[in-house]
């Protein structure tokens, strides 16, 4: 499953082509846009026509096979069903007339079909200020009621309330209407999620994902759908989710739901357990009761129409001559085959029914293999009660993304609801109602048998057994059921037994390795305490098998029966699974009249989804039982996940305006959108404290992970909203986050920077212990500046003796940084290992080769790469080993990868300490050097793609962001200059403290460069790097400092100041485009640095301390101001288009 692109409606696309001219183009998304082809016989596959674009082809993103199945269609929605393999990466494309030729990149014999991927060039161009959406691809906006298309720019909305004050000050203009209007506009669209998190109430006019996460399929496509709205619903308060879907054949279904995806291992998810939520059905009913088959034909009879008499009929229909549908003949009776009302009929399928008799016919679905033998019958009744046939399945799914086939019967579990509740209904279900199937055989609801009745008499005689459905909502020891099977007898006095039974359907319930067969009974028999009954299995051999037991009457039991204790009756030993049948009945001297209620026939013990460690959906499933169109109205659709959003108010990430209303997607909240000077300018001081306490919590988380000086934030909050999970994990639910390019999945056992300690930065608190004497030594790293590398000199070493970092059987990563100051061979990195016992180590081996050991049970073996990786003593290397238990081990070293076959499956847990620097347990094979970074995944190995980007983040040569102002330096030092901005006009003591750790960090990490300064440009989990030079991000510093400076007057803002200023003036200013380029928008950075230039140059109202500004900052100031207003137009590079310069400069210039 995806990230962002599966849980948002839309991305960010509020774009104007303010130049005109941009080139428009269109996404095509495979099977959803019938976007399929053939692998041709070279392996090539061809985009022509009916496939639009050919030729024209921009960017391909997939060619996956035809039968994988995505949940949306989105054109980035990740697979989620079938062979999810892309075959492209790694492929090319080549346009050529209106031909474009995809090269796959992963080989597919030829003749395959697949469905492709693909941005295309339309060949028309935008006009000048047109708007466009550029989600997920640049074309126009507004094309539709449901394209969304306009978003706030929601920080530049706070930026504008603090930039409207401040120029009311310097020019003595009230524009506080202006202020209110704003804030008023952001205020409403932020509002906290209040518990139950998950809770859908179809509110809005237009079905979307959004925060719902809401995804909907078919197996013939979303044609089935002839609704799928949210719409006002007749007896239900506001708007419900109107579905109505067409299934015509047996193999049919639909369904929609909840991606989720989440571990319910920890808080707060590990506390859910339950769903709810309200629903109403059709209520069609049915007076066709108990179809059953004899025979072996494949072809299924189809029940059309009702009966509509109010006598009691038992219809029988009979194949007489075999064929296929359409050609096998059949007669039909409604006296249970006394009597024939016709004969030599000819088979039909549901377009060619047989019209047995008023709205009564029936029709075939044809099989595999020979459809219709002579011989063949299928037997029902007809009359009251009516029932009602439809379910409607209420579905949670415990896979994982790793999981061979996720949404198998293991994974998936039930609660089937009927179609009998035509008023609004609310259900609270624990999650204790929700059953794998894979066990049930009948519970009247989640699996329906096929059913039928014997007796045996001493001569003939009118006997009548009748097999229908109670419909009756009942909680039966602690579990509730809607329907149960009704079973009435009239018997001929000279009945000596009798029975019913239920076929077991062997391809979804297997009788093997179960334990017993048991169900829910309660006889009704009058005159009696007690009844004896025989149970009886038929066994894969056609033997049966029996056991006697004694039951209550007039009320409700569990009877189990232990499979290995029953006795043979007919056949012979032993009993040979899978069983065929289950059979109730009497043995002996039968009541000549009564009744069973029977309910929740299965082996063994339900198996609920209370015990389930992840949630990947919440699905809503209509299979076809038959029936070929099915309707609902739900709504209140929620999980009881319960938290309280930290930080009310603050800022998210999107802001949404479509047609319908506002996009319920916000995002997670970067910590950087949050200028507390907003609040404070309308008078809201609880929200402006909460502002700073946001910053001041996103200070202090990034010191208590990573240790060092106070300065840098964690740059995210997930906040309460849902659906940030998808995109930031739940492991990082409720908690500051960095938004990571690769999630954690929460499985980091241990992550030790060696910032000057010993300490774990993934919360678990593992703490490592300096052995061999004294204190730790700390020199110079490469995760970030400084003595951020613990120095082991060959006799110390560190220790932590905790049993989480015993790895088990689990997959399992080790990553490492760190300098040799000698290549020892058979030093050890890492050891965790028992002597002459089981564990593992990664360790030098002749020449500085990178080698692990594993062992267990079975014994050690040493794996060593293919193509060997090797250290030297020159530089920092990246290390690490990532072991796919049953598969292989990939190592890595600067990137560079190598792998072996992964062995020794057993066990690695022993009892040693987990050891860095030499080898478990004994005083031997010490290592020499630095270390700087360690991190320990247990449970997950990286991919290759991981390790490699990895080292390319701690470098900083890739953004470790998945939203690239978190992972830079635009992100920190925005937050830096807006609670500065806030500190100037409040002079708030807590967001001094704030920026003075600020201050004084960046004057520890500042460093010259050349003959300017540098600042840390890029951020990670794993620290910060200096970087490109960015001239937005020293701006932002610089203007930060100049605040702090003239309110407080603190020497070190002047000094940084003043620094970074005349490297911007002196070194920065680029001399063709003249004036600053990075890899941000010129136009809003080369503001910030002309905003710097100003308020050092000419102050700022209300200032109580003048900084010391030199003549050459009002020169630049004017400079750049003039080269604004000559790039002003329509000629590239241009800064600022004619029409948007403000009326008084124009009319001043002319």
């Amino acid at each position: 499953m995806g990230r962002i692109q599966w849980t948002r409606a839309s991305q960010f696309n509020w774009v104007f082509d303010n130049m005109g001219g941009t080139p428009l183009q269109e996404a095509v998304a495979g099977n959803w846009h019938q976007a399929v082809a053939t692998v041709a016989a070279e392996g090539r596959v061809a985009i022509t026509a009916p496939n639009p674009g050919g030729g024209q082809v921009y960017w391909v993103r997939g060619v996956w096979r035809l039968d994988t199945a995505f949940p949306w269609e989105g054109f980035w929605a990740e697979p989620m069903g079938g062979e999810v393999t892309n075959y492209y990466p790694g492929g090319s494309f080549a346009n050529e007339g209106d031909l474009t030729t995809i090269t796959l990149g992963t080989a597919l014999p030829a003749g395959t079909a697949v469905q492709l991927y693909y941005i295309y060039l339309t060949g028309e161009q935008a006009c000048k200020y047109e708007p466009l959406n550029n989600y997920p691809c640049i074309r126009r906006a507004c094309r539709a009621r449901d394209d969304y298309t306009y978003d706030f720019a929601v920080d530049r909305m706070l930026d504008l309330m603090v930039l409207l004050h401040l120029a009311g000050r310097e020019r003595g203009r009230d524009y506080g209407p202006l202020i209110r209007f704003l804030w008023d506009a952001f205020e409403m669209r932020e509002e906290s999620r209040t518990s139950p998190l998950m809770h859908d109430d179809f509110e809005r006019q237009q079905w979307d994902r959004g925060a719902h996460l809401l995804y909907r399929g078919a197996t013939t496509g979303e044609t089935a759908f002839q609704a799928f709205q949210s719409e006002l619903a007749g007896g239900m308060s506001g708007r419900a989710l109107h579905v109505k879907a067409a299934l015509p054949t047996g193999r049919d279904a639909a369904w929609f739901g909840y991606g989720l995806d989440w571990s319910l291992a920890a808080d707060p998810f590990k506390a859910m357990d339950r769903l709810t939520f309200t629903l109403q059905g059709a209520g069609s009913i049915s007076r066709l009761h108990n179809l059953t088959k004899i025979g072996s034909g494949s072809a299924t009879l189809m029940l059309l129409g009702d009966y509509v008499k109010q006598e009691k009929r038992r219809f029988v229909v009979q194949i007489e001559t075999t064929g296929e549908v359409g050609a096998a003949t059949c007669r039909w009776s409604k006296d249970g085959g006394l009597t024939w009302e016709a004969t030599g009929l000819v088979s039909g399928d549901r377009q060619h029914p047989l019209t047995l008799e008023d709205d009564l016919a029936v029709a075939w679905e044809a099989g595999g293999g020979a459809d219709l033998v002579a011989g063949d019958f299928w037997m029902f009744w007809g009359g009251e009660p009516a029932i009602h046939p439809r379910r409607l399945l209420v579905t949670l799914n415990d896979s994982s993304q790793d999981d061979a086939d996720p949404w198998a019967s293991e994974h998936t579990y039930v609660h089937a609801v009927p179609d009998r509740f035509t008023g609004a209904t609310a259900f609270d279900l624990p999650f204790s109602q929700f059953w794998r199937r894979d066990n049930l055989i009948d519970d009247g609801d989640r699996v329906t048998a096929m059913w039928g009745s014997w007796y045996s008499a001493s001569q003939p005689g009118d006997s009548d057994i009748t097999i229908g459905a109670r419909e009756e909502t009942e909680i039966l020891l602690g579990e509730t059921f809607y329907t149960q099977r009704h079973i009435t007898w009239d018997l001929s006095p000279d009945v000596t037994a009798f029975g019913v039974w239920a076929g077991i359907d062997t391809s979804n319930c297997n009788s093997a390795g179960r334990v017993n067969v048991n169900f829910l009974i309660k006889p009704v028999v009058s005159g009696v305490g007690s009844l004896p009954l025989r149970v009886k299995v038929k066994d894969a051999q056609g033997s049966y098998f029996y056991r006697d037991e004694t039951v209550r009457v007039n009320t409700w039991q569990r009877l189990t029966i232990t499979l290995g204790e029953m006795a043979l009756e007919s056949g012979a030993y032993p009993l040979t699974h899978p069983l065929q049948v289950v059979d109730v009945g009497c043995a002996a001297s039968p009541p000549t009249n009564g009744a069973f209620y029977l309910t929740d026939l299965k082996f063994d013990e339900h198996q609920t989804f209370a015990a389930a460690d992840r949630l990947r959906v919440l699905e809503f499933k209509m299979e076809q039982q038959g029936l070929a169109e099915h309707e609902w109205w739900l709504d209140e659709v929620a999980l009881n996940l319960t938290a309280a959003d930290p930080y009310p108010y603050a800022p998210r990430l999107a802001i949404s305006l479509t047609p319908y209303g506002q996009n319920p997607w916000r995002g997670p909240t970067p910590v950087h959108y949050a200028q507390p000077l907003a609040p404070y300018l309308v008078g809201a001081m609880d929200l402006s404290q909460t502002y700073g306490q946001l910053h001041r919590d996103a200070q202090e988380e990034y010191t208590r992970r990573y240790g060092g000086m106070p300065g840098p934030i964690i740059p995210v909050h997930t906040r309460n909203d849902v659906e940030n999970i998808a995109l930031c994990g739940e492991e990082d639910f409720l908690r500051f986050s960095w938004w990571r390019r690769y999630r954690d999945f929460g499985k980091v056992a241990g992550f030790w920077h060696f910032n000057g300690a010993l300490t774990d930065a993934s919360g678990r608190g593992h703490t490592l212990a300096w052995q061999g004497g004294g204190a730790p030594i700390y020199s110079d790293g490469v995760c970030q500046p400084g003595p951020t590398a613990v120095d082991l000199d060959g006799s110390h070493y560190l220790t932590l003796n905790d049993a989480d970092l015993n790895l088990g059987t689990e997959d399992f990563t080790i990553e490492m940084v760190l300098k040799p100051g000698a290549l020892t061979e058979g030093a050890r990195l890492i050891s965790k290992m028992a002597p002459a016992g089981s564990g593992f180590e990664v360790y030098l081996g002749p020449g500085g080769a990178v080698q692990v050991v594993v062992a267990d049970a079975s014994g050690a073996s040493v794996l060593t790469p293919t193509p060997g990786l090797t250290l030297n003593t020159a530089s920092h290397h990246y290390v690490a080993v990532a072991a796919d238990r049953d598969g292989q081990f990939t190592f890595s070293v600067d990137g560079s990868l190598g792998t072996c076959p992964g062995v020794r499956p057993g066990s690695l847990d022993n009892g040693e300490a987990f050891t860095v620097g030499r080898r478990a347990g004994a005083g031997s094979d010490f290592f020499q050097g630095q270390i700087d970074m360690i991190r320990v995944h247990r449970g997950r190995a990286l991919s290759g793609a991981e390790l490699e980007d990895n080292w390319r983040i701690i470098q900083g040569q890739v953004n470790g962001s998945a939203y690239p102002e978190v992972g830079s330096g635009q992100g920190q030092y925005w937050a830096f200059l807006r609670l500065a901005e806030f500190f100037f006009l409040s002079n708030d003591t807590a967001a001094e403290i704030i920026l003075l750790n600020w201050l004084t960090w960046i004057d520890g990490v500042g460093a010259p460069d050349g003959n300017g300064w540098k600042v840390p440009a890029q951020f990670s989990e794993f620290g910060f790097t200096y970087g490109a030079y960015d001239p937005g991000q020293t701006a932002a510093i610089a203007l930060g400092c100049l605040f702090m400076y003239l309110r407080n007057g603190h020497d070190l803002a002047a000094t940084w100041a003043r620094r970074l200023l005349d490297d911007l003036r002196e070194n920065r200013l680029d001399p063709g485009f003249g004036g600053y380029k990075s890899d941000y928008h010129y136009a809003w950075l080369n503001a910030m640095v002309i905003r710097a230039f100003g308020l050092a140059a000419q102050g700022a109202a209300g200032q109580a301390f003048v900084f010391p500004a030199i003549a050459a900052d009002q020169e630049h100031f004017d400079a750049l101001m003039a080269w604004v207003f000559a790039h002003a137009g329509d000629e590239k590079p241009n800064v600022l288009n004619a029409d948007l310069i403000p009326f008084a400069y124009s009319e001043a210039a002319d």
